[in-house]
């Protein structure tokens, strides 16, 4: 989705259609830095706990 939030600060007008190279460019930017980030800690456990794994709180 691609939004100009200057005029549709509500974002109801998707625009990725309208300008696919400026779109493609950012989703490759934004894979990009993703790329570089740190996996999301609640992935693990929710892998953990497809795999029967349960996590205990401490009290």
């Amino acid at each position: 989705m691609l939004f100009d939030l200057d005029t549709d600060n509500a974002e109801q007008k998707d625009l990725a259609g309208k300008h696919p190279e400026k779109y493609a460019g950012l989703e490759a930017q934004w894979k990009s830095w993703n790329q570089r980030n740190e996996k999301a800690r609640w992935e693990d456990k929710r892998s953990d706990l497809r795999q029967g794994i349960m996590y205990q709180s401490k009290q």
